[in-house]
């Protein structure tokens, strides 16, 4: 493990953040397991080749916006962007990605840097992890994947 701290630390997702988060948030799950069953239902039933970007991208955007995003940077360029998170208190993960920029060497670094102890415990997972996955970014901890966690999220919170 190097020390990552000599050159990147987090800092808080900004509005200007927002176009890199959501196009790699939504790239990388288009190409997940649950992206293309989603988006291959949608082709049959309703012939959308961007079914997922349509369908999803508004769920991505409230998550970016109304969760606690943080953004991994250089020290000394807070644009640029080596990997981020999208978290909800300490057990629910939402996303995370690591830049592919980064390399495998060290996206496991950023993604400590990032999600902390969350790599080794337990952490309900509302998407697949494609964006740390396509990175070489492994967990120890286990992580119960529940798509369906926000839904009832969001209709406890409408009620």
């Amino acid at each position: 493990m190097t020390d990552l701290a000599t050159w990147a630390r987090v800092r808080p997702y900004r509005g200007r953040d927002e176009s890199f988060c959501l196009y790699s948030w939504l790239f990388t799950f288009a190409r997940s397991e649950h992206g293309k069953r989603w988006n291959a239902n949608a082709l049959r039933q309703i012939g959308q080749q961007d079914h997922v970007w349509s369908e999803h991208r508004p769920i991505a955007l409230r998550l970016l916006r109304e969760a606690d995003t943080r953004i991994a940077c250089d020290n000394d360029d807070d644009d640029t962007i080596l990997g981020w998170a999208c978290v909800d208190g300490p057990g629910v993960l939402h996303y995370a990605a690591v830049k592919h920029t980064v390399g495998r060497e060290l996206a496991p670094d950023v993604a400590r840097l990032l999600l902390g102890d969350r790599l080794d415990s337990p952490q309900l997972v509302t998407h697949e992890q494609c964006g740390l996955r396509v990175a070489g970014v492994r967990h120890v901890g286990e992580w119960k994947f529940d798509p369906y966690w926000l839904a009832s999220k969001w209709a406890k919170e409408a009620a």
